[in-house]
């Protein structure tokens, strides 16, 4: 009860009701899917430090830039890095990223001279699996060795050669390494041909003591590497360049189901193990959740999963419902008409106000 210390007017507020519930921000998203790589995480094991993906792990992302810097860019076969940059651009501040799936890097094996080359594609997908490598390399005409001087046929002669002899020969350089020309190519799917990605002059494989070992790497001119590619070398022997015929390699994916959508089960995760969707339910700051990648690829448009996909989407649902202050995002079937679309939701999923 306030004092009045002086005659006046004053105005007191009182309270005639129940106050009204504050409502809960409504910027924060969930996506769940696949990404081009996941960060790694350094933990000891065994004394050792070990880089364990961080699959199926919430991690808090706040703007473009940092989902590039952990989850990469935009990649084939992945539709969550296109909801993300969407999200963003229309003003979105705060999402978790939970990756179910890392794509694959297309890559390729070469023998050089005794040694092996492990080419890998430095973007994940089916985008990896279009380009082609060459060494280009040239072989330069040893040098002619110097004549040698007859020998002198008298005494006389003999003291003139000392006079004349020529200095000691100099101490052996070292051997300048070899160097190759690597050319990437990339296959242009609407023209149908192969075309020059990028060139780089003057590389050369170099060895290096790594903790006491022996072992080779490639160095590039200005130490400016390929963006497309990374050359590993798989052997402690110095690859011969003279020994190799230079070809054209293009890099490819050994297992290609891995490029196949992941199933419900990975989606939808485990709440107890906190993978997929289920690992959302440690989070109370969640509005909005979203799985781009449960509709397939245009490709594959003709063997479409309909129990799966209901599977994923109800569960999406069912999630909403148990925590209360979250709404599922759920995407209609692809190349469907409006009135199609109407009867989906109808007709497939549930009746419910946690989904739109």
């Amino acid at each position: 009860m306030p004092e009045y210390l002086s005659p006046g007017v004053y105005v007191e507020e009182i309270d005639s009701g129940p106050k009204p519930i504050e409502g809960v921000s409504t910027s924060v998203a969930a996506f769940v899917g696949f990404t081009e790589r996941v960060p790694q995480e350094s933990r000891r094991l065994g004394g050792k430090a070990v880089a364990e993906p961080q699959l199926n792990t919430p991690i808090l992302v706040t703007s473009w830039h940092q989902y590039e810097e952990n989850f990469g860019g935009f990649v084939e076969g992945a539709y969550l890095p296109h909801a993300v940059y969407g999200f963003f651009q229309n003003g979105g501040t705060r999402c978790y990223i939970i990756s179910v799936q890392e794509m694959p890097r297309a890559q390729r094996e070469l023998t050089v001279g005794g040694s092996k080359l492990l080419i890998t594609s430095k973007k994940g997908g089916a985008e990896g699996s279009r380009l082609r490598v060459k060494l280009n390399y040239e072989q330069l005409p040893a040098p002619s060795a110097p004549a040698t001087p007859a020998p002198a046929a008298t005494g006389e002669a003999k003291e003139e050669d000392k006079k004349t002899a020529a200095p000691p020969p100099s101490p052996k350089k070292t051997a300048e390494p070899e160097t190759f020309d690597l050319v990437v190519e990339s296959y242009d799917v609407t023209s149908g041909q192969w075309q020059v990605a990028e060139t780089l002059r003057d590389v050369s494989f170099q060895e290096v003591q790594d903790s006491g070992k022996k072992k080779v790497e490639v160095a590039y001119q200005f130490n400016r590497g390929s963006r497309l590619v990374d050359i590993e070398v798989a052997s402690e022997q110095t690859p011969s360049l003279a020994k190799y015929s230079p070809t054209w390699e293009q890099l490819k994916i050994d297992n290609k189901d891995k490029l196949v959508a992941a199933g419900g089960p990975e989606l939808v995760g485990n709440v107890s193990d906190r993978t997929g969707i289920g690992s959302l339910e440690m989070l109370d700051d969640v509005s909005i959740v979203c799985v781009p990648d449960l509709m397939p690829q245009p490709e594959t448009f003709d063997n479409i999963d309909l129990k799966m996909i209901k599977y994923v989407q109800d569960q999406m649902v069912s999630h909403c419902e148990l925590m209360g202050d979250r709404v599922a995002i759920l995407d209609p079937l692809p190349n469907l008409s409006p009135q199609q679309v109407k009867d989906w939701k109808q007709n497939y999923l549930p009746d419910s106000s946690y989904a739109t």
